[in-house]
């Protein structure tokens, strides 16, 4: 240590040691690299960064040609409901039936009991009568189109006696054309969602309705639960 430090307050030795540093440094970054250690310009450095910067630019466009798109018949989900017997009704979505008779009966459990569903649902036995049938319908106004799925809700009375083939037809809006068809097998898929397919929009509304007229054993019978339609473009 420099004698005179020891006489030094230790702020004028703080400035002084500042004072080394920075004159220091100076030498230092004047001084020339030994021929040994590696060096790098600055316009090899910036060219460097930019050759990095467009290959990652690359391989992203590249990446993004490569990968999987979604399956066909998705559907940006801008608007979902789910409509039924025992679920609350909006503007933009409900239930109705027509022509039902004593023979209909009302199920306290076993639907879907969520999304404003209570989980009760109706039944009805096989018949040639087209003026018995369930009517789902949706005003999405999204346009572009709505993928469909159909509840099949558990009999917890009678597991198993649900109509093996019941075609059911998709309408532009309730009361309007017919322009497509789906079946589903009610007596192998109790207790789920069953997906039956993407359907486009006629006049931002659809409908599903489903009539008596299925098959199945002498004693199956029809379940009408819920529908949820999942729509946009």
């Amino acid at each position: 240590m420099d004698p005179t430090e020891a006489t030094q307050t230790p702020a004028r030795r703080a400035v002084r040691w500042r004072s080394d540093f920075v004159a220091a440094f100076v030498e230092h970054a004047g001084s020339k690299p030994a021929s040994d250690r590696l060096s790098v310009r600055l316009p090899t450095l910036i060219t460097v960064t930019a050759v990095c910067v467009l290959l990652s630019l690359v391989v992203g466009v590249f990446w993004q040609l490569i990968s999987p798109r979604s399956k066909a018949g998705a559907t940006d989900p801008g608007y979902t409901a789910v409509a039924g017997w025992g679920c609350d009704g909006t503007n933009e979505h409900g239930f109705d039936v027509q022509g039902r008779t004593d023979q209909w009966r009302t199920v306290a459990g076993g639907g879907w009991a969520e999304g404003g569903c209570r989980g009760t649902f109706q039944t009805l036995p096989i018949s040639n009568d087209a003026g018995q049938y369930a009517q789902w319908w949706f005003v999405p106004s999204t346009g572009g189109q709505c993928r469909v799925e159909v509840y099949v809700p558990r009999d917890p009375s009678a597991a198993g006696t649900w109509v093996t083939s019941v075609r059911y037809e998709v309408l532009a809006g309730r009361g309007g054309v017919g322009y497509a068809e789906f079946e589903v097998n009610q007596a192998q898929n109790t207790g789920r969602w069953v997906d039956v397919g993407a359907f486009p929009l006629r006049t931002n509304e659809l409908a599903v309705r489903v009539t008596a007229r299925a098959a199945g054993a002498a004693d199956a019978r029809l379940a009408v639960s819920a529908v949820r339609a999942t729509c946009g473009r």
